[in-house]
Formats: structure tokens, sequence, C-alpha cells
């Protein structure tokens, strides 16, 4: 199964709805800087380990973003290795998209 890719666009048009998780496959230092505050930080290197432990219903809708949708994307292989059913990313510049308060 290939994951769904969103542009930003798309995603902001499903944003609001329940029941999906974004997360944000950034390293410490990016997610500082700025980041969504609906976002759940898991950086990239991290995911195998903690994914499981942080959404444990491998059905759960999950959203992945990054800087450009690279490592999104190879976060989203990942994620479905480990059994996740509905897995998407999010393609594109996301420029000031992130809260830097």
């Amino acid at each position: 199964m290939m994951p769904q890719r969103l542009t930003w666009e798309e995603y902001d048009a499903i944003a609001g709805e329940d029941g999906h998780v974004l997360v944000d496959v950034r390293e410490d230092s990016e997610w500082a800087s700025g980041h969504s505050k609906s976002a759940l930080h898991i950086p990239l290197g991290a995911l195998a380990l903690r994914a499981r432990n942080l959404i444990t219903d491998p059905s759960t809708p999950i959203i992945v973003c990054c800087r450009s949708g690279g490592r999104a994307a190879h976060a989203c292989g990942a994620l479905l290795d480990l059994g996740y059913q509905s897995v998407a990313y999010v393609s594109g510049d996301a420029g000031a998209r992130y809260d830097t308060r």
C-alpha cells in the first residue's frame, strides 16, 4: 500500500476533523523552533521505537509532516511496516505554518 500524499492546502481542509493524528517527524531543534499545536512529536530516528507506545490503535489514521515532505514520506513507509493501516503525509514547504511562540 502506498501512503497518500497531501498538499498543505488539502491538509488544511481536514485539519479540524477528529479521528486522525498529526505526527511531526522533524528533529528536536526544528520542533523547538516552532510546531503545530495539534501535532505529536516523534523524530524520524525514534519513530520505530516510540510509535507503538504513543499510537496504540493500528487503525488510527496518521498524517505525517516535516519541513518539506521527504522525511514524512519515509516515515509513512516505516509506519506501514509497523502495521499501521491508514497513513498519509504532507508534502511541500511548511514555511511559516509552524507556531514559533
